[in-house]
């Protein structure tokens, strides 16, 4: 069970019957047929498969979110509504025979919620209201409900109320880690950034205590992974050198976490430090070799790094690993431009204009430029 659904579990205040409706404004056709047109642009399919989503086709859902993850893998919010049509779908699940197999599904299912707070630790949860029904008429049920439902600032409010309530004159630790979770969740969604890193830090030590071989059932997080939603918040806010700190910790305990890796590249790239954004660039490709938008976030950093040559090199092997991501033909043709290779360059803003989708407005005009130019 993934880290929210076993914190609401947690704090009894739930059931998975009747969940909410998801709601969209645009009617379905509309969006079936913007994906038909941009089948390449990764948002077009996912705002499809939400669609589905709301009018409960799920197996229609499945295929929509996958197509954009296979064109943008780091979409956080499709991996997270992926995982949601997994666990609602039951009829799905139910076709699965035996224990293993089931097991594995679930296990599958849990894995897309990771990479889902791996990728953006503070992902808009609003798609989750499909997973439940807040029963009971309580604060801590009003304050979930408002979570559920996209209200963070009353979420935030009355959360928070729920927590001195239990503290009193106890530490902040002693609220849960389930009421914290929620509280911090919500703080950030509101910018109340120093209640959030609080939260965080409560649940650092409350985790950080824990017996390693301690089988808990419901525990939301572990330590490390509550240690790199508090880098991501200290990147934020603008704390650099702490996040800095936060995620080479991060890495010390999981080396695997290649999204530590990509956020200490975006700081270096914020300030300029090309040869150290370029570093982590690599090292987050050699940890997530399967992830090819990993090879075009490093060829663009090689580019900006004034590197065109290894540039040119990486994304070309972007561009094959991945045809369906227009990204890397179109700094591809960038980078062949500065060296001056005017065929090659002709050839990859070519092949991108015939894939980009039409929300790549600013830079298809650009393409369109320069091959006018080299023509």
């Amino acid at each position: 069970m993934h880290a929210i659904r076993v914190a609401i579990v947690l704090l009894g205040i739930t059931s998975p019957l009747a969940a909410q409706k998801l709601k969209i404004d645009t009617p379905l056709p509309d969006l079936e047929a913007a994906a038909q047109r941009d089948s390449t642009d990764p948002i077009a399919l996912y705002n499809l498969g939400i669609g589905y989503m709301s009018k409960k086709q799920w197996s229609d859902a499945d295929r929509a979110l996958r197509s954009s993850l296979r064109i943008d893998p780091q979409f956080a919010r499709a991996q997270l509504a992926l995982a949601v049509v997994r666990e609602v779908d039951e009829d799905r699940f139910k076709k699965i025979k035996g224990d293993s197999a089931r097991r594995a599904d679930l296990e599958e299912t849990r894995r897309y919620y990771q990479r889902a707070f791996l990728l953006d630790p503070f992902v808009d949860l609003k798609v989750m209201a499909l997973l439940w029904r807040v029963t009971g008429n309580s604060m801590l049920a009003d304050g979930f409900k408002a979570f559920v439902e996209g209200r963070y600032d009353e979420s935030y409010r009355l959360m928070g109320g729920v927590i001195n309530d239990v503290t009193r004159k106890e530490p902040r630790d002693s609220a849960g880690e389930a009421l914290l979770w929620i509280h911090a969740l919500s703080a950030v969604q509101v910018k109340q950034y120093l209640a959030a890193e609080e939260d965080l830090q409560a649940l650092m030590r409350i985790t950080g205590a824990r017996p390693q071989n301690d089988s808990l059932v419901g525990v939301p997080l572990e330590s490390n992974e509550y240690r790199y939603m508090l880098a991501a918040l200290k990147q934020q806010t603008g704390n650099h050198a702490d996040a800095a700190e936060l995620y080479q910790q991060v890495l010390e305990h999981d080396v695997s976490n290649f999204m530590a890796h990509v956020q200490l590249a975006r700081m270096y790239e914020g300030q300029k430090m090309w040869p150290q954004a370029v570093a982590e660039r690599r090292r987050a490709v050699e940890t997530n070799p399967d992830d090819a938008s990993l090879l075009t976030d490093l060829g663009v950093a090689l580019g900006r790094s004034g590197d065109f040559e290894s540039a040119a090199t990486t994304l070309r092997e972007a561009a094959a690993a991945n045809p369906r991501d227009a990204r890397p033909l179109f700094w591809l043709g960038i980078a062949e431009l500065q060296l001056k290779r005017y065929a090659e360059a002709k050839e990859a803003f070519t092949r991108y204009l015939a894939v980009a989708p039409s929300r790549h407005a600013q830079q298809i005009a650009v393409a369109k430029e320069k091959l006018a130019q080299i023509q």
